[in-house]
């Protein structure tokens, strides 16, 4: 992702005095309470001035400018007025889906700062380029795009091609060896293979799927051929579980289906304002699991008395049975791509605390210069201690600490650091964002560079590169 604001939304007309507004005004009032509250909203600078001058607002309002994108000043206005009167446990809150979310992105006007004006058909590296309405298509893997009107369901392309989840249009699936779009609910190579990630290459390319009878490990709806599945016990490519049988995951179950871990039974994918858990593809195409959090008694075991477990949000006596604390929430259409995932309200998300060295971090945010870690391989409790310095490595060495960092718990790996930011894009060490025209280290895209993308051992401006993340 590039900047700090990518959605675009309907322009407004604006007074000259409006207009005053700028994105390093924005910036300097998420800066204010970073600093007040000694937490993570921008970078880990102490201080505002330092805080707004590295996060590279002024130069990218600029270059938006260039490109024809321009700061809403209403939206800003009421950003500025929302951070301001944010308490400190508010900076930051936390759902079932997707770990810290920042105020940035709940409170309105912050996620619609911009607006792009490129008509259909112009060209684009970026969605915020373009007019409300329209997406940047980069589809073919070409390089500039073109704003367009894209749309597409699962399912409904036709033979031989896929919907792209990252710009909503049909595409033809992709050969042996070609470069892929990992896509979870369609096959994006052609029959026999699927999309795997290449670490050489940095990419995603089609490999062969694995065939019937023969070992396999990845839970991927597609990593066996034809119709089979991977049965997670016996570790081989065999039958798919139908519906209402017995299952460990969801990639054992036919497709279609998901592995509901309440009674470890196949049922289908849900649809839109069905109820469901945050086990993976209980929401079918289009859609997210979201949790209601408001109003818990608890959210672990260690929110209750002896005896005693967390069950659905509320303390029931304790039992062996697994049961997940959160309470069901319900499936509710993705925001568009590009855009971070947010609730629909704030009643859907609880605040999390800022927390202090030695404090827990598994539902509070570690407050600057600290590094949210489990205590032990168990990964049962968090704790905030000293991050990392510029240089050192922030990637964690336990894969499963790995996973939660690039999944539930992305500000916090983000974050932890104890100068700078991790860089999760690329090296996962501690760097400081530099402006366009420095040097860098790591081709692509890198949280080195403020504009998130270094091509030629240079950082380049905003808006000049489609190159984005692997996990996008």
């Amino acid at each position: 992702m590039t900047g700090l604001a990518l959605a675009a939304c309907e322009p407004r007309p604006e007074s000259a005095a409006a207009r005053s507004v700028s994105l390093c005004d924005v910036v300097r009032a998420g800066c204010e309470r970073q600093v007040a509250c000694r937490v993570f909203v921008y970078n880990a600078a102490t201080e505002i001035d330092a805080c707004v001058a590295a996060s590279g607002c002024a130069a990218q309002e600029a270059t938006y400018l260039q490109h024809g994108v321009t700061l809403l000043a209403d939206a800003a206005k009421r950003c500025i007025d929302g951070l301001s009167a944010s308490r400190c446990d508010e900076l930051f809150v936390t759902d079932d889906s997707s770990g810290s979310i920042s105020a940035l992105e709940i409170i309105p006007g912050c996620r619609d700062l911009f607006a792009g004006t490129r008509p259909e058909g112009a060209s684009c590296v970026e969605n915020v380029e373009c007019s409300p309405g329209l997406k940047c298509d980069v589809s073919g893997f070409t390089c500039p795009g073109a704003c367009a009107e894209l749309e597409c369901t699962v399912g409904g392309c036709g033979e031989g091609r896929f919907c792209s989840v990252r710009n909503d249009v049909c595409l033809t699936r992709s050969g042996a060896g070609e470069p892929c779009e990992a896509s979870e609910f369609e096959n994006s190579c052609v029959d026999g293979y699927r999309c795997g990630w290449d670490s050489e290459a940095r990419q995603e390319r089609c490999e062969p799927q694995i065939p019937f009878g023969q070992p396999c490990h990845q839970l991927d709806l597609f990593v066996c051929e034809g119709d089979a599945t991977c049965d997670t016990d016996l570790n081989v490519c065999g039958s798919p579980h139908p519906l209402g049988s017995a299952c460990s995951t969801a990639s054992e179950c036919v497709y279609g289906a998901y592995c509901d871990f309440s009674d470890r039974t196949c049922r289908p994918w849900g649809a839109e304002d069905d109820s469901c858990s945050a086990a993976w593809l209980a929401c079918g195409p289009g859609l997210y699991c979201l949790r209601y959090l408001g109003d818990v008694a608890c959210v672990d075991d260690g929110g209750c008395g002896p005896g005693q477990s967390c069950c659905g949000g509320a303390c029931v006596p304790a039992t062996d049975e697994d049961c997940d604390p959160y309470p069901l929430g319900t499936c509710r259409p993705e925001p568009d791509y590009y855009t971070p995932l947010q609730p629909a309200g704030v009643q859907e998300v609880f605040p999390r605390p800022v927390a202090s060295a030695g404090q827990s971090c598994n539902d509070a945010v570690c407050g600057l210069g600290l590094a949210c870690r489990p205590v032990d391989d168990s990964f049962a409790e968090w704790r905030c201690e000293a991050g990392p310095q510029l240089g050192e490595s922030c990637k964690p060495d336990d894969p499963y600490e790995f996973s939660a960092a690039i999944n539930e718990r992305v500000h916090d790996a983000l974050a932890g650091c104890g100068e700078g930011v991790c860089d999760i894009l690329a090296s996962w060490t501690c760097v400081e964002p530099k402006p366009a025209g420095s040097a860098c280290s790591y081709e692509g895209v890198t949280r080195e560079c403020q504009s998130q993308h270094c091509e030629d051992g240079r950082c380049l401006e905003f808006l000049s590169s489609c190159a984005r993340p692997p996990s996008e």
